[in-house]
């Protein structure tokens, strides 16, 4: 499976988001790329351990429901992403099948906010969830997964080979949410060190992208054709309890796509 070339949004929250984000991302990019390295728009939507068996959590009024998920999940042309979070790894595998139930069959990726899970729980939930075509996959490597490894990033790029082809995505991201913009430089050690060992990676590159930061992307993509996604900064607040501004992520995403198109894709 060739890993597919998106510009995220997370936190979308309806069909109507999607529509105009999809819009913004095929607006600005150019037919001189090759058909699978044109970005596609990337619909993020939160789901955690909690929020999935009904417990009490600081985003229950925040993270959407079912029926909401499956409108967000209903435009066509678009990777509609479940991001998953459980950084205690609980019935990882009974879990995941539940969440992509509930995510409905447009669901075409799963991200896994997770501290390296057990890739053999991966397999069996895919196994499980019935699913005719197997979504794209991306594992979130983040400040504690790094730190899990020394933050070394050759020693996170020899665990990523245990994976196998149980994921499609690795996605480069220490802001945790927050905002906080990405430092390139380290982040870009991490991508090399696992281009070399997982060449089949799609890289992911996430950390304070907003239209104002979107530049930061250009020594990246120089590189590697990668994808990106920003999340709390979609809301001039800063507050993930608040809805994302559209104006805000069309500007975004018409940044970055200048970005991307502005270099030659890598031979």
């Amino acid at each position: 499976m060739v890993a597919t070339r998106y510009i995220g949004i997370t936190d979308v929250a309806n069909r109507a988001q999607v529509e105009i984000f999809k819009m913004a991302c095929s607006l600005y990019r150019k037919d001189r790329l090759p058909r699978e390295q044109r970005p596609v728009f990337h619909a993020g939507v939160m789901m955690s351990y909690k929020t999935l068996h009904g417990f009490a959590s600081k985003w229950s009024d925040t993270f959407p429901s079912k029926e909401v998920i499956r409108d967000v999940f209903s435009v066509p042309g678009v990777m509609n992403c479940l991001h998953y979070a459980d950084y205690d790894a609980i019935d990882v595998t009974d879990s995941l099948v539940k969440a992509m139930d509930i995510a409905g069959p447009a669901m075409n990726a799963l991200q896994l906010d997770m501290v390296w899970p057990e890739p053999e729980y991966l397999m069996s939930a895919m196994q499980r969830s019935g699913r005719k075509n197997k979504p794209e996959t991306i594992l979130q490597i983040g400040r504690n997964a790094m730190s899990k490894c020394g933050d070394n990033p050759d020693l996170v790029a020899e665990k990523l080979c245990q994976y196998g082809d149980s994921i499609t995505h690795v996605r480069l991201d220490k802001s945790g949410g927050e905002g906080k913009e990405m430092d390139v430089s380290e982040l870009l050690r991490y991508a090399a060190a696992i281009h070399e060992r997982r060449p089949d990676l799609g890289k992911v590159f996430a950390g304070g992208l907003c239209a104002e930061t979107a530049h930061t992307l250009n020594s990246i993509m120089s590189i590697y054709p990668a994808s990106c996604d920003a999340q709390g900064t979609m809301r001039s607040s800063g507050d993930a309890h608040n809805p994302i501004e559209v104006e805000r992520g069309f500007e975004y995403i018409k940044k970055v796509a200048q970005s991307v198109m502005k270099f030659p894709v890598p031979t």
